[in-house]
């Protein structure tokens, strides 16, 4: 009893939209468990911290594809580079697919037969910009579209963060502040959400309604990391 209350007050699922931003993204990262607040230093570093873009020399390029689990795959394709020393820009498209899935219904929980392709893709620009010689501070906007049966969700969110380096003359201690996905609730719209009923009065006109989705959060989150660098 006390196990099954405490997963009902924590529990989310199926309450926010586009819970896809919360995957790990970029080889180091993920090796570090998403633990890359204050640790990303290059062109990967964007979805974490934006601030990151500031340690990039020159220009960086970043292709990945990750095989999730049931099917699941998702690509990243990042670019960022440094424009005059103290700003920095960079470009960051996050593309998932879930594969070919069942259209379930009430009359049919099993299944009808027919198919359907989620689509979840977010792009993102970002700006980054040297303070001084031990802090940067970085920002994304990013437009994600989630989308599926003729169904799109469209969000626009805020990522902020900043970096320090060195923090408080401690030689290779970095510390890393972030907010992530901070944004307007997402509300769905499309032909996919009419459907079609039968006017009163008459057996025979059929007409068409329109369901009226709710809105759904964006998983906002705001992170505090530390880094330390041994030799």
């Amino acid at each position: 009893s006390m196990v099954a209350d405490s997963v009902d007050s924590v529990t989310k699922v199926a309450t926010a939209a586009a819970n896809w931003l919360k995957l790990e993204t970029g080889t180091r990262a993920i090796g570090m468990g998403g633990a890359y607040t204050a640790a990303g230093n290059d062109v990967t570093g964007i979805p974490y911290n934006p601030a990151s873009v500031s340690f990039v020399t020159g220009s960086q390029g970043f292709l990945s594809t990750v095989d999730y689990f049931a099917g699941i795959t998702y690509n990243v394709l990042g670019y960022a580079t440094n424009m005059s020393g103290i700003d920095y820009a960079g470009v960051h498209i996050f593309s998932l697919s879930s594969g070919d899935m069942d259209v379930t219904t009430e009359e049919y929980p099993d299944g009808t037969g027919e198919k359907f392709r989620p689509s979840n893709v977010t792009a993102g620009l970002t700006y980054s910009r040297m303070m001084s010689n031990k802090t940067s501070m970085g920002m994304s906007v990013n437009v994600s579209s989630d989308g599926f049966r003729r169904v799109t969700g469209t969000a626009i969110t805020i990522d902020a963060g900043v970096q320090y380096t060195d923090f408080l003359n401690f030689s290779g201690l970095d510390i890393g502040v972030a907010v992530r996905n901070f944004g307007r609730p997402v509300r769905y719209d499309g032909s996919g959400l009419l459907r079609k009923g039968v006017a009163i009065g008459s057996d025979r006109l059929t007409q068409f309604y329109k369901v009226e989705p709710g809105e759904f959060d964006v998983p906002m989150l705001f992170e505090l990391g530390a880094s330390y660098s041994i030799g």
